[in-house]
């Protein structure tokens, strides 16, 4: 069972007072709840080693036995059919990446993968950029630093519970 003190925490993180995941309505944007799928992989897109650190740790202490973490848009293309394949329960995307932005590859995901959970995680996430995010087609945001408490809220709503 996971628990809080199993995960890393980041000392000090302070969620913004405004905007927090609970805000999100998780996989508001399909007439059925978006859920994870019975899958043990998830999909990281993350330039950031320490944010990637703590993604990965929480999706693995989460149950996904395997994740596999991209840092860029490049190479992130070699997963796309196995993404669109409903191989992967859960994708998570930074939004800001060194060359480019997740925006589009989340427009071509979605299209592609309509009922796979993707969401971003991100430090641009004023309640601003997550209408947005959710009018693109956006299932959950993340702010960075990651919270543990936003992190379970969102993986408890895809798993239906």
């Amino acid at each position: 069972m996971l628990s809080f003190s199993s995960l890393p925490m980041s000392a000090g993180a302070v969620a913004p007072q405004l905007v927090t995941t609970t805000t999100f309505n998780v996989g508001a944007r399909l007439d059925q709840p978006v859920r994870i799928t019975k899958t043990d992989r998830a999909f990281l897109l993350e330039d950031d080693e320490a944010s990637g650190l703590i993604a990965s740790e929480y999706l693995s202490h989460f149950g996904f036995e395997e994740v596999v973490w991209r840092r860029t848009l490049e190479d992130a293309e070699a997963d796309l059919d196995d993404i669109s394949n409903g191989r992967y329960g859960l994708v998570m995307l930074d939004v800001m990446l060194p060359d480019g932005t997740s925006i589009d590859l989340l427009r071509q995901l979605r299209s592609a993968a309509p009922h796979t959970p993707i969401g971003f995680y991100t430090a641009k996430c004023t309640l601003a950029d997550r209408s947005y995010y959710s009018e693109v087609g956006c299932d959950f945001v993340f702010a960075k630093p990651l919270l543990i408490e936003d992190f379970l809220d969102v993986m408890k709503t895809l798993m239906g519970d």
